[in-house]
């Protein structure tokens, strides 16, 4: 499967995403935004797991200021008791990646296998704790054991 992999859009998609250079004022209002959504997620009963999704290495490089911007998020899902999962490093391979910075299903079904399927097996999913689970529970093992939002692989 041919991805967009293009060694020189990283430069083009980091200038666009960040004209100004990354700050942690700037972050701020996202970092409130966050928080209030942790809060309403758990309002309404459900379990929150913060993650952080692979990007490419060679992109990962060119964003700045993402040190300070961990410890800001840290603080702030430590602050509220919440799970976090930093994976931003775990696929550096090119193949998994349908551009830049977003995963191919290659990509999304290695992530799935190697680091997600863990953490919501790990979960208490089966309704019976006192707060609603964060997703629907599959019916089958072979439901579960599948990416969520992601068709059936058809036999060939």
């Amino acid at each position: 499967m041919a991805t967009r992999w293009n060694s020189a859009r990283p430069t083009w998609w980091i200038e666009y995403l960040y004209p100004e250079p990354p700050s942690l004022a700037h972050a701020a209002c996202y970092l409130d935004a966050f928080a209030v959504l942790i809060e309403r997620a758990r309002n309404a009963g459900a379990q929150v797991v913060a993650l952080k999704m692979p990007v490419s290495g060679q992109f990962r490089r060119m964003i700045s200021g993402e040190d300070d911007f961990n410890r800001a998020i840290v603080e702030l899902l430590s602050a509220r008791r919440t799970a976090f999962h930093d994976f931003s490093s775990a696929l550096d391979d090119p193949r998994y990646y349908f551009d830049t910075d977003h995963l191919n299903r290659a990509g999304l079904i290695e992530f799935f296998n190697r680091h997600l399927k863990a953490i919501f097996l790990s979960a208490d999913l089966s309704g019976s704790s006192a707060t609603a689970p964060a997703m629907v529970v599959a019916r089958s093992e072979e439901e579960r054991m599948r990416p969520p939002y992601l068709p059936p692989l058809r036999p060939r």
